[in-house]
């Protein structure tokens, strides 16, 4: 991910330091909570238990234990859904929040809320980083599907 990159130029207190931009405490804890709901997410439409899902930024000393997480996740993400046909993204998912209370969405409704979600947050990360003189860049999608390999790939 192009912004874990732009997080690697900050220190390592930067990185945990409590931040007031974020109601997850830090750069650290927004990014672990990204990582959580994509685990979370992947989870549920998988009809497995999503509480397992739900990360502590403290078992994320540096960046690089947060990014070989992410990775693993990544992985397990794309095989899902490379192994997912047509009539999958339309399977209704039933799951049950944290509060107990129990939902059914489309997978492709729970598929795009993950990455709207992501979104929200990323542009929460490029604000706690632009305040440490740190600019990302541009993280649009299309810049994203630009990248060798993926703007000729096939959903």
């Amino acid at each position: 991910m192009r912004l874990l990159t732009s997080v690697g130029r900050l220190n390592p207190e930067q990185f945990t330091a409590p931040n007031p931009c974020t109601g997850y405490g830090s750069l650290r804890g927004i990014l672990v909570h990204i990582l959580s709901a994509e685990i979370v997410w992947r989870q549920r439409l998988l009809g497995q238990p999503a509480d397992a899902g739900f990360l502590n930024p403290d078992d994320f000393p540096d960046l690089e234990s947060l990014q070989d997480r992410w990775k693993e996740e990544e992985e397990k993400l794309a095989l899902m859904i490379s192994g997912m046909t047509e009539i999958d993204f339309h399977k209704i998912i039933k799951y049950t929040n944290r509060k107990g209370e129990q939902f059914e969405q489309p997978c492709w409704g729970i598929l795009i809320h993950v990455v709207n979600h992501g979104t929200q947050h990323r542009s929460e990360v490029v604000v706690m980083l632009n305040g440490y003189g740190v600019f990302p860049g541009d993280l649009d999608l299309i810049h994203y599907l630009r990248q060798p390999g993926l703007e000729k790939s096939n959903p």
